[in-house]
């Protein structure tokens, strides 16, 4: 004898098979539309999250969040470290004989030194690369 799931009589339960079908109709058309119904408002959600954002970015309101992420911390470092080399930058040099007591005499020193040690460093330079 070959085993066979046991398949209960509808008519044994009390139910007929129009009563059956008719239940199952009626419990898929409740999860479709339950479904459709969250997919909708899914959609709506993440179409009013997309226009929030693109709205923030065009009136430029997005730093405000980007300040608050390590994006933000990151920018926050680069332009200070910008800032400061631009401040070096826009110092003027100045020769390191000034403000000194003696000012004339140590700019003929550091002067003539250059005169005799910088022709000795690039002749010496010069010899290395041939």
């Amino acid at each position: 004898m070959g085993s066979s799931p046991i398949k209960p009589d509808p008519y044994q339960l009390g139910m007929n098979p129009q009563t059956l079908i008719s239940c199952g109709n009626k419990i898929i058309s409740y999860l479709f539309n339950f479904a459709s119904a969250a997919t909708k408002k899914i959609t709506e959600s993440v179409a009013e999250t997309a226009q929030t954002i693109r709205k923030s970015v065009e009136e430029g309101k997005i730093d405000g969040i980007i300040d608050k992420t390590i994006i933000g911390d990151f920018q926050k470092e680069q332009k200070k470290f910008v800032e400061e080399q631009h401040t070096k930058k826009s110092e003027a040099a100045v020769p390191p004989w000034v403000d000194s007591h003696d000012e004339e005499t140590i700019q003929q020193q550091i002067l003539a030194l250059s005169a005799t040690v910088f022709p000795c460093i690039a002749l010496a330079a010069l010899e290395l690369a041939l």
